[in-house]
């Protein structure tokens, strides 16, 4: 890399001189590098920012190195990952700078330090794991016990896909031992809720129950 800005192409002299304001815009924690890419081993022709601790004459990186070398640095490469060798996580990006010819001359490169982001988005994974209960995975918070009666019931009742004044003996049945699976008539009235919900009579529930937990006993 010469010394002599006139050596530079005119297209890489202009950013030469915004890369400062360039790094300011886009604040702390960010880094904006332009290189010449005539001149591999010293290319870095304007850098601000302290992300990867280089300085002007600083190398092209394995990965634009390789690219060229493969003849495959086509396209501008927006926000990959990368890291540096102190183990900084960065989000990287390399804009290909092409002359009038269409020829690639140079790339400007802006490199974030997500680290401490990364380190906050697993604390926040970690904080936000749980796991379910025996299988069991829905807790549903009501103010009130009619609510939470009317909740599950009304659930229960739309699962069968059925509207209740075409339901039969066994569709019902299905609905109270569902219920009754839930724990539902553990609380007070609930007999009186589902039979109002099912359109039949409490000695009606009160009979379905007795024949499911007979069934259970058989099956026992």
């Amino acid at each position: 890399m010469s010394d002599n800005p006139t050596s530079i192409h005119p297209i890489l002299l202009i950013l030469k001189y915004l890369v400062p304001s360039l790094a300011k815009v886009l604040g702390d924690d960010t880094e904006v590098v332009l290189h010449e890419l005539s001149h591999p081993q010293d290319s870095v022709i304007a850098i601000a920012g302290n992300v990867t601790g280089r300085k002007v004459g600083a190398p092209l990186t394995d990965l634009v190195l390789r690219l060229m070398r493969r003849d495959k640095l086509k396209k501008d490469l927006i926000n990959y990952h990368s890291r540096t060798s102190d183990g900084k996580e960065l989000r990287s990006s390399t804009i290909l700078i092409r002359d009038e010819k269409g020829e690639v001359i140079g790339c400007l490169c802006i490199n974030f330090d997500i680290t401490k982001w990364m380190v906050a988005r697993h604390a926040i994974d970690s904080f936000c794991q749980t796991e379910p209960l025996d299988g069991e995975t829905r807790e549903t918070f009501t103010h009130d016990v009619e609510s939470m009666l009317r909740s599950n019931i009304e659930e229960i009742i739309e699962q069968q896909r059925i509207p209740v004044t075409l339901m039969k003996k066994e569709d019902k049945l299905r609905v109270v031992r569902q219920l009754d699976e839930q724990g539902i008539f553990l609380v007070r009235r609930a007999v009186a809720k589902v039979a109002k919900a099912l359109d039949v009579s409490r000695y009606t529930i009160y009979n379905y129950l007795d024949e499911i937990r007979s069934q259970e006993t058989e099956e026992q």
